[in-house]
C-alpha cells in the first residue's frame, strides 16, 4: 500500500506526461523553421566583448581629451583646471591625471598647446607687421634726403611684435602673465618655441 506522498508524485508525475503527450508533433518543415528562426537570432544579436582593459581605456579617453582639446580649444582659459576638463570629456580626476603623467604633466601639456596656439597667431601678426614695414618704407622714399632723421626712423622700423601687442597676445593664448609665459616658452623643447623665441626676441 503506497503513502500519501507516494500517491502525491505518482498524480503528478502521470499529468506531466499527459501534458506532454498531449502536444501535437511538429512536422520536420516546422522544426527547420524554427531552427532557422533560431540561429537568426543567434546572427543578429550583438557580440558580447570582453571588458575593456584600463590601457584600452586610458587610450581612447586620450585621444578623446586632444580631440576635445583642439576643438573647443580649452587651453585658452587661464582658469582651466584638471577636475573641469574630468567633467568635459566625461571622466574621472584619476583617469586624467594618468594621461596627463604620459604628457608630462598637465601644466606642461596646456602651456605645448598655448604655445603651438601663440606661434599660428604670430605668424599671422608678423605677415602684418611686414606689410606695414613695406609701406611705411615705400612712404620713407618719397621724402626728400635733406629730411634724412625722418627717412631713417620710416625705413628702419622695428620688426619685433610690440610690446603692448605682445603682452595682449600671450593673455589671449591662455598665459596668466608675462612671468608665466616665459617660463612655458624657456621649459619648452618644441619646434613651436624656437619658432616664437624668434619673433620676440
Amino acid at each position: 500500500m503506497k503513502t500519501l506522498f507516494e500517491r502525491l508524485i505518482t498524480k503528478t508525475a502521470g499529468a506531466m506526461l499527459k501534458s506532454v503527450g498531449s502536444q501535437p508533433q511538429n512536422s520536420e518543415e516546422e522544426e527547420q523553421h524554427n531552427l532557422e528562426f533560431l540561429n537568426e537570432q543567434i546572427i543578429l544579436y550583438p557580440e558580447v566583448r570582453p571588458k575593456d582593459s584600463k590601457d584600452l581605456i586610458l587610450k581612447e579617453l586620450s585621444i578623446k581629451l586632444d580631440r576635445c582639446m583642439e576643438r573647443h580649444k580649452l587651453y585658452l582659459d587661464p582658469k582651466i583646471n584638471l577636475g573641469r576638463v574630468a567633467n568635459i570629456v566625461g571622466s574621472n580626476r584619476t583617469y586624467i591625471s594618468n594621461i596627463m603623467t604620459e604628457k608630462n604633466g598637465f601644466r606642461n601639456y596646456l602651456n605645448e598647446l598655448r604655445l603651438r596656439h601663440m606661434a599660428q597667431k604670430l605668424r599671422k601678426e608678423q605677415i602684418r607687421v611686414k606689410k606695414r614695414n613695406d609701406h611705411i618704407k615705400t612712404v620713407a622714399r618719397q621724402y626728400p634726403k635733406a629730411d634724412e632723421d625722418i627717412t631713417i626712423l620710416l625705413s628702419e622700423p622695428e620688426d619685433k611684435i610690440p610690446p603692448v601687442r605682445l603682452t595682449a597676445l600671450i593673455t589671449s593664448c591662455g598665459f596668466i602673465d608675462m612671468r608665466a609665459f616665459r617660463r612655458a616658452l624657456f621649459q619648452s623643447k618644441s619646434d613651436y618655441a624656437e619658432e616664437i623665441k624668434g619673433y620676440i626676441y
